[in-house]
């Protein structure tokens, strides 16, 4: 698997935490990390991160977060 060396944040939307585990970290090895801050004042954070280390040993933490109305 390949990844973008500057890849600093993305964002999708879920409908379906359970449904992101089953699809979007298919056959990718995580850990439960911290929660972290929101990058912006209209979100908030959902339970904890997950972790991902990469083969190059870099870790990237993968957070969902709630959009407030």
């Amino acid at each position: 698997m390949k990844s973008h060396q500057n890849f600093e944040y993305f964002e999708i939307n879920l409908t379906n935490r359970e449904d992101f585990i089953a699809v979007g970290l298919r056959d990718i090895r995580y850990r439960m990390g911290p929660t972290r801050p929101g990058s912006f004042p209209t979100y908030t954070a959902v339970e904890g991160g997950f972790e991902v280390t990469r083969n190059d040993g870099l870790t990237a933490s993968i957070c969902v977060f709630r959009q407030m109305a």
